[in-house]
């Protein structure tokens, strides 16, 4: 049962009934407990977007980073969210699989890096051998772009748990295995 209850987007402000329109994911349990501070959501949205779009990665790399941080943290809610995104930004199933069973080694060392990177982000424990790794593939915009996607997701992560939002269907599991 969530912290709080979830908000219909009948009862929004109709300023802010677009936010559960305008959104690839549509009318979502996440964005339902946080419609009880709609300023709250909306900003959180905005900042998503912009951290995704102006991050300096393409969408599937970007995905990679999202994926790995969801993982890292065990979100289940945010892998299950991303894993359709990812697949249909052209991230291969065997490439989603590999994230999820943390077999950053299976990835091509782009990705490798950028999984390698966002989880060690989660850990606090990103060093010169993470930075060295990305610098092979990024230029800096986008080494900054990547941590701020894992800080975004992190957080949100956090929130999702913090208020006890429930998923939208059951688990497709780490490793695809029910989905």
């Amino acid at each position: 049962m969530p912290a709080v209850p979830y908000v219909e987007r009948s009862a929004l402000p109709e300023d802010y009934r677009y936010l559960y329109d305008d959104n690839e994911n549509g009318e979502l349990n996440v964005y339902r407990a946080l419609g009880n501070n709609p300023e709250l959501l909306q900003s959180l949205m905005r900042w998503g977007t912009t951290v995704v779009a102006s991050s300096g990665l393409d969408r599937p790399d970007a995905e990679v980073v999202l994926l790995a941080t969801a993982r890292a943290v065990g979100s289940q809610y945010l892998w299950d969210l991303h894993v359709p995104l990812a697949a249909g930004s052209g991230l291969d199933r065997s490439a989603i699989r590999a994230i999820g069973e943390r077999r950053f080694e299976d990835l091509p060392a782009r990705r490798e890096a950028l999984a390698a990177y966002a989880t060690a982000f989660v850990d606090r424990a990103v060093d010169a051998a993470h930075h060295d790794a990305l610098a092979e593939f990024l230029d800096p915009r986008a080494v900054v772009g990547a941590t701020m996607m894992a800080s975004h997701f992190l957080a949100v992560a956090h929130a999702i748990d913090a208020l006890d939002v429930d998923p939208e269907g059951p688990f497709v599991g780490w490793s695809l295995e029910n989905g």
